[in-house]
């Protein structure tokens, strides 16, 4: 139908691969490419006509002056940073938007350091430098399949207008063999629903959430056993997540929500490592002297997790129907 009004227009974008190798050489210009993922909902020019919900998908392709330093295992990520519509008229619709791109560079970094002279006797003033290194990466994928139906029976659904999802982490549990990740898939749904009450057919905006838990267990190679890790990190993708109105059971009336696709799950395990290093020397019996080279390391103490209740009341214009 035609469009009078855009009440609603939101976008998400992906990166393919989200992982690539990148060299000073051959990637002064880096290519990334993806797709963007574009939600509106408009009010026709029908008056009797529900809300219209379009999903538009638009590839895109950028080139980013990297400049690499070293080869290194790039991980990328996309996001939209904002969003800007128009209406040209009531069949189209101009959309602009801005991306923002970040990227991690993982090298292998070779540090020299001075542990002193043979055979002279030099007194040395040693400590401790503590670095975190990041000593493995694992990917592993979790499949959701999962049916639920709405909190009001006496609605059914008709379409789904606009369908969101957040993926958190709720708990870990890491040991020297496997890795255990239990984690939430939140599903945000605004749906057309109309009432069973018969003939008098009323239709409706409905809006419903619900929480998906799944678990992943990570197995850790024989070489890599044994070792403490002191922090994880850990990161997930659902590009292809998707909700869908099916009919449960032999009778038609019977409807629910069934939500699938895949979970790709990324974490990073760091390890501490001590190395002592000299930061004063001098000798007996002759004239020595030596110069100091500074050194930037990151070392991670410690991880902590909190969750938090955040409620928030947000007023309606004066004249706004409540639906």
């Amino acid at each position: 139908p035609d469009m009078r009004e855009i009440l609603l227009m939101d976008a998400g974008a992906d990166i393919m691969p989200a992982e690539k190798k990148v060299s000073p050489k051959t990637d002064d210009l880096l290519n990334l490419t993806g797709t963007i993922t574009i939600q509106t909902i408009y009010d026709s020019e029908e008056d009797e006509k529900e809300p219209i919900s379009i999903t538009s998908k638009v590839p895109y392709k950028y080139q980013w002056s990297l400049n690499p330093m070293d080869q290194a295992e790039g991980v990328f990520d996309c996001r939209v940073k904002n969003l800007e519509f128009m209406i040209v008229n009531e069949r189209k619709f101009r959309v602009k938007i801005t991306l923002e791109f970040t990227g991690q560079l993982f090298c292998e970094r070779e540090f020299q350091f001075f542990d002193g002279l043979k055979e002279e006797k030099l007194e040395t003033k040693r400590a401790q430098a503590s670095m975190t290194c990041l000593e493995l990466t694992k990917k592993d994928e979790v499949s959701i399949d999962e049916t639920f139906k709405c909190k009001d029976t006496a609605m059914q659904p008709e379409y789904i207008l606009k369908q969101d999802f957040i993926i958190t982490e709720n708990y870990r549990q890491v040991t020297t063999e496997k890795v255990v990740i239990n984690g939430f898939v939140f599903c945000s749904l605004l749906y057309s629903a109309v009432s069973a009450d018969g003939d008098n057919r009323q239709t409706v905006i409905c809006q419903h959430n619900q929480r998906i838990e799944f678990t992943q267990f990570i197995p850790i190679e024989k070489e890599h056993r044994g070792k403490n890790w002191n922090a994880v990190k850990t990161s997930f993708n659902s590009k292809n997540l998707t909700v869908a109105i099916e009919h449960e059971g032999e009778e038609e009336e019977e409807i629910c929500f069934r939500i699938k696709g895949d979970v790709q799950t990324r974490i990073e395990l760091y390890e501490m490592r001590q190395k002592d290093v000299i930061v004063d020397a001098y000798h007996r019996e002759k004239n020595f002297q030596c110069k100091f080279t500074r050194k930037n390391i990151s070392n991670i103490s410690d991880a902590a997790m909190a969750e938090t209740t955040i409620r928030e009341i947000v007023n309606l214009p004066e004249g706004t129907k409540a639906a």
